[in-house]
């Protein structure tokens, strides 16, 4: 936990639990990481916790940060009535990497994470946090999938933090307000 900050602050004094995982490859879990990998490492913590846990599928919200949004993504649109939470997500990877390499060709990436192409499925809650200033993923992606989920009646709010960056999300009071009032609404 010591990596992950105080996340749980904003959630157990309201009555949420969390269920925190690290990719394989990352933090303490060894393996070798794909899309594939990370997707159904996904499926597996969300089998576990409905028949393991026995959550109520309503009280569970998958909450996808950065590469996670990807994830989480992938996992609510096999899963679409599961509420939906992105903190700084962007499009596609390879729109993402085109940013910062003009000339790459998408068979050139081994990640695709189609956001935006699988958002479309999705029926229950989506809510977005993303920061003005982000250097990483630029808030022009969120701004995006916003207007996108908008025209298709989908129920979705975009929290925006002025000045935010992509990993000081939790130094902004309004994230804290933001993040508060969409678990409020569940």
């Amino acid at each position: 936990m010591r990596t992950w900050g105080r996340i749980y602050e904003d959630f157990l004094p309201i009555g949420w639990n969390l269920l925190i995982t690290d990719y394989r490859g990352y933090g303490k879990n060894s393996g070798s990481i794909s899309e594939e990998s990370m997707n159904s490492d996904a499926e597996l913590w969300l089998s576990y916790l409905l028949n393991e846990i026995k959550i109520p599928r309503n009280e569970i919200v998958i909450y996808g940060r950065s590469i996670g949004t990807g994830v989480a993504i992938d996992l609510v649109s096999k899963n679409p009535d599961l509420n939906l939470f992105l903190e700084t997500p962007f499009i596609d990877l390879f729109t993402l990497a085109r940013n910062y390499y003009p000339f790459i060709q998408a068979w050139m990436l081994k990640f695709q994470f189609q956001n935006l192409a699988k958002l479309k499925n999705i029926r229950s809650k989506i809510r977005i946090f993303h920061g003005t200033q982000d250097p990483i993923i630029p808030y022009s992606n969120s701004e995006i999938i916003f207007k996108k989920l908008k025209e298709q009646n989908q129920d979705v709010i975009l929290s925006t933090i002025s000045n935010g960056s992509h990993n000081d999300l939790t130094i902004y009071p309004e994230y804290h307000r933001a993040l508060k009032n969409s678990l409020d609404e569940l």
